[in-house]
Order: structure tokens, then C-alpha cells, then sequence
């Protein structure tokens, strides 16, 4: 006769049995469940017909290998439409090795051949920065500094059959939630979910059930913020530039040598004379007019190039490099720019990457010490020198700074000047008039100093 259970016991932990003959044996409560699961889904199976109208998970062995990818959406945040971001992405991904040893110039190359406007012309009106408030703004409502979360795009590798449903699991790292909030749909479809910043989430993947992949997402977010003068704004090279037209041509005058003026390329448009509001209408077009600061700048293409070779980083752009900066009237002081607008910039380049860190209207401004004007070699920043400064617990920290400055303090566009032009050109004489071009005198006294 077969023997009987003397008794059975269950505890939150261990099921136990008691046999009379064989004495005590204990299961793990969570082994058992999984015993219990396992007949489940085979009994489903086998009531299924013939015709597999009750899907069937897929076997251990087929599920073993899956891997979660995932990338941030748009990761070069200045760019307000994903897309954007995605050009610069896939050009740098198709490159090859050779390329990708120099990626910012094999990429420049690459999306000059396939934009006959330069790439910046269908993207530089479409950006976190409010040209009117010279602040970066997203103009969404969403916080350009300090994100509070991100996009990430999910997909699952090593799934044969594209047929299976997956559920996805997500929650806040470090929080209270193991499994999170549930989604369910095709394994083999991307899928989205918004990362808490900088908190990040725990992603889990489940096949009927089961547990088959499982990623923490974490997005690293930096902060460049990049000054100067045009060296650092891409002075020379705007976002649209100017376009000649074929029809017409015009005089600019002439030289008193044999070199003329008269009938050389001109601007569209349906402008009446040179300068008139029509043809300045089409003056080249940059990303801050003032500033002549575009998206072909080198300190932008560097912060673009961090934010499209990682997928799992994000870059948040702060520029305020501006054309014919200086030292003291540019990064100290209040530079207004290089060309005229109705609203140049209102702070110096210091203050206002120190308002960005503070998200704008926060920072404090500081009476800065003597110090500054060393020893009075600096007469400009002797007594009232003013910054903003944001407080430390407030304030973004700077990941990355790129400057460029020092140029313009030695006069470095009149030295150029005086080393192109002629002596004899009515430009060179109406520039040194203007203060524009350096004379011989003024030119060797400089470099002697240098």
C-alpha cells in the first residue's frame, strides 16, 4: 500500500511535507510557484488545436539571448525636432573607419554633397534660442538647462519570432516600485518611455510571464558652454548665405589702379541701391545676427559630435561666443555684437553663461574685486565691475567650457587688413579713417609688442 503525508505544513517561505516513512522534505515556496506556472502553460498548450489558436510563450532556449538597446531620443537638445538631431546621427554612423578618425570634417563633407544650401539652412530657425530675449528657450514650456527627463527609444535583440508579445516593466531607480508601470505590445517594435533625470529607470522585459531581460537606463546629460570671439561664433560661415543673383550685377566703385568695381556679382532681391532695407533684407542669415554666431561654429559641431557617437548621452548647448569679443568688452563686459539689430545682447558672455546655469532671472549680480583690472593694465575694468554669479547649490554645474579669446585685443582683423589691402586702396584709407584697418605704424608697433 502506498504510504500517506503523516502532515504538510506551509510557511510565507517553505512548503513542507512530512512522510511517514521518508521523513522531512521542504520546497521553496517560489520554486513551487514556478513549478506551478510551468504546468500551467503546458496545460494551455496542449488544449490549444491543432491550428496553434493559443499562443505559446517560446521555449527557454529561444529567449535566452535577448538584449535590451536603447538610445536617447534627440540627444543634441539645442535642436528642437528630433529629426534634426537624426541627420547629424546617421551620417556619423555611416561613416567609415578612415572617417570616423576625423568625423567632424568626413560629416561636414558628407551633408555638404546632399544639401545643396549647407545642412544649418533647414535647421538653425528651428532651435532653443529666443532671438528677441537672447536667452536659450525652448518656447514649449519645457527647462532647456536643467531637463527633467528624457526620451529613449527601446529595442529588443536576439527575438526570432517577431510574432511574440512582450510587457514592459518600468521603474524609477531608487524607488519604492519593483515592477513599475506595464506596457504591452509586439517584441520586435521600438518602444518609448520618458527616463526621469537624473534618476534614471529599471527596465524589465517579461515573455508570458517570464523575465527575459532586464537594463537599468541611466541618460548622461552635459553641459558645454562655449564663449569667445569669431574664432568660437563661425564668423565667415552663417547659417544661409547670401545669394548672388544671375540676372543682374552691380558697381561698387573703383580703385585708383587699374582694378575695377563695376559689374561684379550681386545679391537677389529687389533691392534699389546697395544698403537700402531690401538689400539688407538678404543679408546672410545666422543663428544670432549680432553675434554672427551659426550652427557651423566649431565649438557647436564639437558639442554635437558628443551628443550623436554616444547613444546613451545627452548634450545641453549654451553658446555665447560672439564676433569682435574681447577680453574685457566681451567676456567682462557688455559687447553688443557685430552687426545691428533691435535687440543685441544684453549681458556680458561671463554673466550670461552664469544666468543659464541658474535657468535664467535667478542669478545674483556681484561687485567683483580690484583684482581684475590688474594693477590698472585693464583701465576698463577698474571699479564697477559687475557679473552675475549663481550660487553653487543652484547652479548647473559646466561639464565642458570652450573659449576662444584674445584675438581681438591685439587688433588681429586690422593687422589682417593692413597685410591684404593695398596702400594705395581707398579702402585701406576710409578703413584706417573708421578705425577699422591698422596703419604700417600702428601694425609694427603691435606686432613688436606681441
Amino acid at each position: 500500500m502506498a504510504r500517506q503525508p503523516a502532515w504538510l505544513a506551509v510557511t510565507a517561505d517553505e512548503f513542507w511535507i512530512k512522510d511517514a516513512g521518508e521523513g522531512m522534505t521542504s520546497f521553496s515556496v517560489r520554486v513551487l510557484a514556478g513549478m506551478m506556472s510551468a504546468l500551467l502553460l503546458a496545460t494551455a498548450a496542449s488544449a490549444g488545436d491543432s491550428t496553434g489558436a493559443v499562443p505559446v510563450a517560446p521555449e527557454p532556449e529561444t529567449i535566452s539571448n535577448v538584449r535590451i538597446d536603447w538610445r536617447v531620443a534627440n540627444p543634441f537638445r539645442l535642436f528642437k525636432n528630433e529629426k534634426d538631431t537624426e541627420v547629424h546621427r546617421a551620417t556619423y554612423f555611416g561613416l567609415d573607419l578612415a572617417g570616423r578618425q576625423k568625423p567632424v570634417l568626413s560629416a561636414e563633407q558628407q551633408l555638404s554633397a546632399s544639401h545643396d544650401g549647407g545642412w544649418a539652412e533647414t535647421m538653425f530657425d528651428s532651435i532653443c534660442w529666443n532671438r528677441t530675449a537672447n536667452r536659450y528657450d525652448c518656447g514649449d514650456g519645457t527647462n532647456y538647462i536643467n531637463p527633467k527627463s528624457h526620451e529613449v527609444v527601446v529595442t529588443l535583440e536576439g527575438i526570432d519570432d517577431t510574432a511574440v508579445d512582450c510587457t514592459f516593466l518600468t521603474a524609477p531607480l531608487g524607488g519604492d516600485e519593483d515592477r513599475g508601470t506595464a506596457v504591452k505590445q509586439r517584441c520586435d517594435e521600438d518602444i518609448r518611455f520618458d527616463v526621469p533625470y537624473p534618476g534614471g529607470l529599471r527596465l524589465t522585459v517579461e515573455i508570458g510571464g517570464r523575465q527575459v531581460a532586464e537594463t537599468d537606463i541611466e541618460v548622461k546629460d552635459i553641459l558645454v558652454a562655449a564663449m569667445g570671439d569669431s574664432f568660437g561664433s563661425g564668423e565667415g560661415n552663417p547659417d544661409v548665405s547670401v545669394r548672388l543673383s544671375r540676372e543682374r550685377a552691380a558697381d561698387y566703385g573703383k580703385t585708383n589702379g587699374a582694378a575695377s568695381l563695376f559689374g561684379l556679382p550681386s545679391r537677389v532681391g529687389s533691392w534699389k541701391r546697395i544698403g537700402d532695407s531690401s538689400f539688407q533684407a538678404e543679408n546672410a542669415k545666422w543663428t544670432d545676427q549680432a553675434c554672427h554666431r551659426s550652427l557651423y561654429s566649431h565649438q557647436l559641431r564639437s558639442a554635437l559630435q558628443l551628443a550623436v557617437e554616444d547613444p546613451h548621452r545627452a548634450v545641453t548647448f549654451v553658446g555665447v561666443a560672439c564676433s569682435g569679443a574681447e577680453v574685457t568688452f566681451g567676456l567682462f563686459l557688455r559687447y553688443k555684437g557685430n552687426e545691428w539689430v533691435p535687440t543685441p545682447p544684453d549681458l556680458s558672455q561671463v554673466s550670461a553663461i552664469a544666468d543659464a546655469q541658474c535657468d535664467g532671472g535667478k542669478a545674483s549680480e556681484i561687485d567683483m574685486p580690484e583684482a581684475y583690472h590688474m594693477n590698472g593694465v585693464i583701465p576698463e575694468l577698474k571699479g564697477g565691475l559687475v557679473l552675475r554669479k549663481c550660487k553653487r547649490e543652484e547652479a548647473r554645474k559646466i561639464d565642458l567650457a570652450l573659449v576662444s579669446i584674445g584675438g581681438n585685443d591685439i587688433g588681429f582683423a586690422r593687422l589682417v587688413a593692413n597685410a591684404v589691402l593695398a596702400d594705395e586702396s581707398n579702402i585701406k584709407t576710409l578703413g584706417g579713417w573708421f578705425g577699422q584697418v591698422h596703419g604700417n605704424l600702428q601694425s609694427r608697433t603691435l606686432l613688436t609688442r606681441l
